[in-house]
């Protein structure tokens, strides 16, 4: 390889490196959202068409690197080799006289379109999803009306329909009504504080019932009580409506383990 073609490969992939990692490392975060990372994806597309868009400046720093290092700073011209033309070929292969047109045409111009296309298409589906679940932002539950809010739902429940019911909509404008106010109070940004403060209140009920239901079944007086047996107590007393309705006979259970003293 040329020594300064290896110094403008350095200097191309320094360039591309420093913008993935930067990208990279923010993708990781564990409280970003879809929408930040649709904004950062289009960002680093940005960034390799400005690199795309200037070739003379990657050239310029591999030049200064070149001289730093006492590398010639410039591609040296090989042999252009000569390919038989055959009499069914109507056309031959570009040939290229000057090599920095060359390395342009066949390294720096193929490796940022095959990037770009890459992350178009990776991301695509997930560009999709943020699409059809951006209305529950709190940002589009501000500035949005109760149609537009139920026209989303609407393609949102016809996207997913073998999961989600017709019925969603309604629902969707009644969550819109209550967090409207604490989005506003608290400047909410992101779907993930709605959720911690829909399900909070919800999660501290559900614990104070279950523990308040195993001081009920397991008191001093039951201390002994098996594991299993507290289990399927504990699922008795919850679900207590629907155990009331089962119809259960048990005198002849009862009889079968009646203990029997037999007289002396």
């Amino acid at each position: 390889m040329d020594p300064f073609e290896f110094v403008a490969l350095l200097v191309f992939q320094c360039k591309i490196l420093e913008n993935v990692n930067l990208v990279s490392k923010t993708l990781q975060s564990s409280n970003i959202t879809l929408d930040e990372v649709r904004k950062w994806m289009e960002h680093l597309k940005d960034k390799f068409q400005s690199i795309r868009d200037n070739f003379e400046q990657i050239m310029e720093e591999s030049r200064k690197c070149a001289d730093t290092w006492k590398i010639n700073n410039s591609f040296s011209n090989k042999r252009i080799k000569k390919v038989k033309l055959f009499h069914d070929e109507l056309c031959e292969d570009t040939v290229f006289k000057d090599s920095t047109e060359k390395f342009k045409a066949t390294v720096f111009y193929p490796a940022l379109d095959i990037l770009n296309i890459q992350i178009k298409d990776g991301f695509e589906s997930m560009k999709n999803v943020r699409n059809y679940f951006s209305f529950l932002e709190p940002q589009e539950m501000l500035n949005s009306t109760d149609e537009e809010f139920v026209e989303a739902a609407s393609k949102l429940a016809n996207k997913y329909e073998e999961d989600i019911s017709s019925a969603i909509c309604g629902q969707i404008v009644s969550l819109k009504n209550i967090v409207v106010g604490e989005i506003i109070q608290q400047k909410i940004t992101k779907i993930t504080d709605i959720a911690e403060f829909l399900f909070m209140d919800n999660n501290f009920l559900t614990a104070e019932r279950s523990f308040s239901k195993l001081e009920l079944i397991k008191s001093y007086l039951g201390s002994t009580m098996g594991q299993k047996r507290l289990t399927n107590l504990a699922v008795l007393s919850i679900e207590c409506d629907r155990s009331q309705k089962l119809d259960l006979d048990i005198r002849e259970f009862m009889n079968s383990r009646q203990r029997r003293m037999k007289p002396v």
